[in-house]
């Protein structure tokens, strides 16, 4: 699913060799020349999404929506028509 819904979402790593696998919090080393500041990138029209480091310095994605859920109104039109 991508990109995936409105919300503060954990980056994670998954790697499997020699068919041992293991899933960790992606972040915690870094390389002293990475940028840690927030970046913002557009998802189009659907919202934004903000790449940040948490408090305990792994890699997190804020995603915030840009599209307004469809009213009451306009599902039930939807569902039973414009009668």
């Amino acid at each position: 699913m991508f990109p995936p819904g409105p919300g503060h979402w954990d980056v994670h790593v998954a790697v499997t060799a020699l068919g041992l696998s293991r899933e960790a919090r992606l972040g915690g080393v870094r390389g002293p020349k990475l940028k840690t500041a927030p970046q913002r990138h557009t998802l189009g029209a659907a919202g934004e999404a903000t790449a940040h480091f948490t408090n305990d310095g792994h890699l997190a994605v804020l995603v915030e929506s840009t599209v307004r859920p469809a009213t009451l109104r306009s599902r039930l039109r939807r569902l039973f028509g414009n009668g």
